[in-house]
């Protein structure tokens, strides 16, 4: 299964709005580790992580129907995987910023049990 980000206005805002980048964002997605991702339900997912830099992240994401997607929200590449592979699944992020240290020990406890 292959994966594409779909990226608009508001979730590139809201991200950068957070303190995060999309970079970031999707390698925690991409990188998810046990026990995430956990589904939140209202079709959403939670995954906390570590990114390539060593800066732990909380990102929420729903997958996305090609259907539902602006033409605008994929490059022309990831249209065209999207198109070439039928297994090939569009994750929108809703959400990404800093864990809070709250978090980040409750990540370092789920992660040592995993």
């Amino acid at each position: 299964m292959a994966i594409v980000f779909a990226w608009d206005d508001w979730n590139k805002k809201h991200v950068t709005k957070h303190g995060s980048n999309e970079a970031d964002a999707k390698y925690i997605v991409s990188h998810a580790e046990d026990p995430f991702p956990r589904d939140m339900g209202d079709g959403k997912y939670l995954v906390w992580g570590k990114t390539a830099s060593g800066d732990y992240l909380e990102v929420i994401f729903a997958f996305r129907v090609p259907e539902d997607l602006e033409f605008l929200a994929l490059g022309v590449l990831d249209w065209g995987v999207l198109i070439d592979y039928p297994a090939t699944v569009p994750i929108y992020i809703c959400h990404a910023m800093p864990m809070k240290s709250k978090q980040l020990r409750r990540y370092k406890k789920l992660r040592s049990q995993s």
